[in-house]
């Protein structure tokens, strides 16, 4: 019922905007919005009681504008019965497609400008150390008796424009926006522990990982980094700042080795976090393995000259088979005493995958392409009895948990790996 009512909303919201509110900018400037009845009926009219939970959920193209300035992508986090915080985006190369610089100029000095007039109080630089950034970033804030606001801003040297957004939140609440020390929670190894819950039928699980929606573009893997990166304290981050340091690919995705040593450089000095690689798959090993058990299943033997292998390797591989070469018993069991301790620990595991080969279960959508694909989610748990895995993609609501079988799960794997304190 919760997700039927889900769903209506957000397309609802997306067709009609804020309950057909044109613009939103005032009711952000005079903080309405942060009133519990009044934020249930712009988000949701009088039936507004949908929400059980706090969440962060995702717009993909509202309908409503901020000051006449089109809105983009925008994330509302929902919180004890209330909207607590807004993030509109102007512009992100992600959602939108690589942008002219001066294009880019002009938008940026035209958010100023409303801003400016819309607030009565000039925009004031944030200058954040360097060091305690994902990316760079030009930051400027206007803070109102209702409203803080803060325009984060960044371009790289490859790519250009990155993005353009505005974060709003209730008066007072800057200074959670801003990337510090203070804001990135410092706890000992044994704090994460307390995530972790052990089920009656003997699942473990780490509960409270914060979802980060990645959209249709092919930000799984800067979206992940995102999720891990504000489960370890720091709000601050998203997927956009974390594709910009790893130069992912909305189209294309991002290359996991990498990705993992873009992150490697970067972590251990801005948030103490190490970053470890705990399997990674090569193709030679596959092919010899899966070889082996071919004739068995009566299926085509895979030749390392075989020119269909550089178009798409994982689309000639038959998924028994791969079950039957990757994942017997003493495999399986490999593999879940390699994830085991990190779960323990409180610490989710990156688990690099190949889509398409098996069927999704508990209802969730488990592939997006009928074609197998390369993918990253999270391993958040395990039930050793049960032979089971459970894990969540970045794909918004409804895919917080999953669970399959454990034999699939081993049979799919391309990578394993962390980041932890």
């Amino acid at each position: 019922m919760r997700m039927r009512i889900w769903f209506w909303v957000l397309a609802w919201l997306c067709t009609a905007g804020w309950a057909g509110a044109a613009d939103l900018g005032e009711a952000l400037r005079t903080g309405t919005i942060w009133r519990e009845k009044e934020g249930r009926r712009l988000l949701a009219n009088e039936r507004g009681a949908w929400v059980e939970k706090d969440v962060r959920f995702r717009i993909p193209q509202p309908g409503f504008l901020l000051w006449g300035l089109p809105a983009g992508e925008t994330l509302v986090d929902w919180s004890g019965g209330a909207v607590t915080q807004v993030r509109v985006s102007f512009y992100n190369r992600g959602d939108n497609g690589k942008m002219a610089e001066e294009k880019f100029a002009k938008l940026v000095e035209r958010v100023v400008a409303t801003l400016d007039e819309r607030t009565g109080v000039p925009g004031a630089r944030e200058k954040v150390p360097g060091r305690r950034e994902v990316v760079r970033s030009d930051r400027r804030s206007w803070s109102t008796e209702r409203a803080d606001f803060l325009l984060e801003c960044s371009e790289s040297k490859e790519e250009g424009p990155e993005f353009a957004r505005l974060t709003v939140v209730p008066a007072g609440g800057l200074a959670s926006l801003l990337p510090s020390r203070e804001n990135v929670a410092r706890k000992a190894r044994q704090e994460y522990r307390e995530h972790v819950v052990q089920t009656a039928d003997g699942t473990v699980e780490i509960k409270e990982v914060p979802m980060e929606d990645q959209g249709q573009k092919g930000y799984c893997a800067a979206a992940a980094v995102a999720r891990l990166l504000r489960y370890y304290g720091n709000e601050a981050v998203d997927q956009h700042q974390v594709a910009q340091l790893v130069r992912a690919d909305a189209q294309a995705g991002t290359d996991y080795t990498a990705m993992m040593d873009a992150i490697a450089a970067v972590l251990p000095g801005k948030f103490r976090l190490k970053v470890s690689y705990l399997e990674q798959l090569r193709a030679a090993d596959l092919i010899e393995d899966y070889n082996k058990k071919a004739r068995r299943h009566k299926a085509e033997k895979i030749e390392l000259t075989d020119p269909r292998l550089r178009q798409n390797f994982w689309a000639m591989l038959k998924p028994e088979v791969l079950l039957d070469s990757r994942a017997d018993h003493s495999q399986t069991r490999k593999w879940l005493k390699t994830v085991q301790p990190w779960i323990d620990r409180g610490v989710p595991v990156m688990w690099g995958v190949t889509l398409g080969l098996y069927p999704a279960v508990d209802g969730g959508s488990m592939q997006r392409t009928a074609q197998p694909s390369g993918h990253l989610r999270l391993i958040i748990g395990y039930n050793e009895k049960a032979q089971e895995v459970v894990y969540t993609d970045s794909w918004g609501a409804g895919h917080e948990r999953k669970k399959m079988p454990l034999r699939e799960a081993v049979a799919m794997t391309t990578s394993l790996g962390v980041i932890a304190p």
